[in-house]
């Protein structure tokens, strides 16, 4: 017969823990050097941590007491930690997501990797909910350690992509110091016009300047001159781009001055030349894919996955390097030809990515030409070229990817600029709407054999670092 009774023995050690009787441990905690007491063994017992730094003698002593000094973790962070080392037990829901993501920073530090685990376990569980309530202290902690939360940095900006007024409506978005900021603003994706996130930008500015008038239309010559310089490293992450000429006229021009010469003509240019033909037709980051209506963010980000091949998790829509310029947008009728627009459109682009949605259904297929078509009958080498088949367009995990197994025959060209992918063909993107597939250079990933399509588009495809090129 066994008797096990641990409750009783978690009680005795929490009542050690709250009366401190016997300790001869100290702790210094905090800023202000809140003492602590504890004790050594039940710390060397239950701690790697303290096991070593006891062993190794690294700790001070006075008096006979240990003597330590942690003056980085909250109080009552430590005190959460210190409690779970002696009792094994701790009550997370009453506290705030900054404090969590305290106590997974200093658990950290002492190698109490059963309470890492639960805290982020329940953290990820409440993640949007913490986001809601504290979200700048949440960034500013996560930005801080980012080595630590390098996840959960992705796991949150893919949820201020869509949900950007968490952050930019937020009262203390001024308070954000500038590094974050910066790492802020080069997200790929927000769904807010970019001009939201300019006048964001520009009350931050003024902020870091409390002797200012924060109304920066009352603003001298020599303040602006100094808010220049406060916003030099922040105003070329600004997408200008996005903005439309009403945007330029009211909330850039007249304070121009904050803005590099080169800058300005840039914007005279695109907004008020009437040469200048090109236009961006959506004003937010999130829609970059030229208005599609099969493709999203996500699906963009999973084609940047297959491009570069790498892991599904490795872009997300907050960092995709490629913008998917839309060349050919049509809803396909019976009868109907599309070699004029094939002509016009594929003839000129390079990396073409071609998308379809097949007819009745949910299904989208495609291919990824990396570089281009013409219309010079050959088969063309591409070693990086693939199919794609999406068994429900909702449903970016439903996406398979099969890359050309023989490259020699990746593409094949001919005079009337059909796009058509492999020897089978793999894939034949036939100008009536009647496409066929027959896996011969790419494996087979489910593409039917013969369908109609009901709307097809297709994409150049451009990396940023391409784009001052196009």
């Amino acid at each position: 017969m066994t008797g096990e009774f641990w409750a009783d023995v978690i009680d005795d050690y929490e009542k050690l823990f709250d009366t401190e009787e016997g300790y001869d441990t100290i702790f210094y905690v905090g800023e202000n050097g809140n003492v602590v007491h504890a004790h050594s063994v039940i710390l060397r017992i239950r701690s790697q941590y303290f096991r070593t730094a006891f062993s190794n003698k690294r700790v001070d002593k006075n008096n006979g007491m240990f003597i330590f000094s942690k003056r980085n973790i909250d109080l009552q962070v430590f005190k959460i930690i210190l409690k779970f080392i002696y009792c094994g037990n701790v009550k997370l829901t009453d506290l705030q997501g900054s404090e969590i993501l305290k106590i997974i920073i200093g658990s950290e530090e002492f190698n109490v990797q059963q309470l890492i685990n639960y805290a982020k376990k329940f953290l990820n569980e409440n993640k949007l909910k913490f986001l809601v309530s504290q979200p700048i202290e949440i960034f500013k902690i996560i930005h801080k350690n980012s080595s630590l939360f390098t996840k959960l940095w992705d796991d949150y900006l893919e949820i201020i992509c869509v949900k950007p007024e968490i952050i930019f409506s937020s009262k203390k978005f001024p308070s954000i110091d500038e590094s974050l900021l910066k790492d802020l603003l080069k997200c790929k994706a927000y769904k807010i016009e970019e001009s939201k996130i300019w006048e964001n930008v520009l009350k931050w500015g003024i902020s870091k300047h409390p002797t200012f008038d924060q109304n920066i239309n009352n603003l001298n010559k020599e303040q602006l001159k100094i808010l220049k310089v406060t916003l030099n490293d922040i105003i070329p992450l600004i997408e200008f781009d996005y903005f439309d000429s009403t945007d330029v006229y009211q909330k850039v021009l007249p304070y121009k001055k904050l803005l590099s010469k080169d800058m300005i003509n840039y914007l005279l240019k695109k907004f008020l030349d009437k040469s200048n033909s090109i236009r961006c037709c959506h004003r937010t980051r999130y829609h970059k894919v030229s208005p599609s209506i099969m493709l999203t963010p996500y699906h963009c980000a999973v084609f940047a996955n297959w491009i570069d091949k790498e892991s599904n998790s490795h872009y997300k829509i907050h960092n995709n390097p490629y913008k998917f310029k839309l060349l050919i947008s049509k809803h396909v009728d019976k009868g109907m030809n599309l070699f004029p627009v094939f002509q016009s459109a594929l003839s000129r682009a390079k990396a073409t990515l071609i998308v379809a949605r097949i007819k009745d259904s949910d299904k989208l297929v495609g291919g990824y030409n990396p570089n281009g078509f013409s219309r010079q009958k050959s088969n063309k080498f591409a070693r990086d070229s693939f199919l794609f088949y999406f068994g429900d367009k909702d449903e970016v995990k439903s996406g398979r990817c099969g890359y050309v197994s023989q490259p020699e025959n990746a593409v094949y060209y001919n005079e009337r600029l059909e796009p058509a992918f492999g020897n089978g063909p793999d894939l034949l993107c036939k100008n009536d709407g009647n496409w066929t597939s027959k896996p011969t250079s790419y494996p087979s990933i489910g593409i039917p054999s013969n369908f109609e399509i009901l709307h097809y588009e297709a994409f150049q495809v451009i990396k940023d670092c391409e784009i001052s090129n196009v």
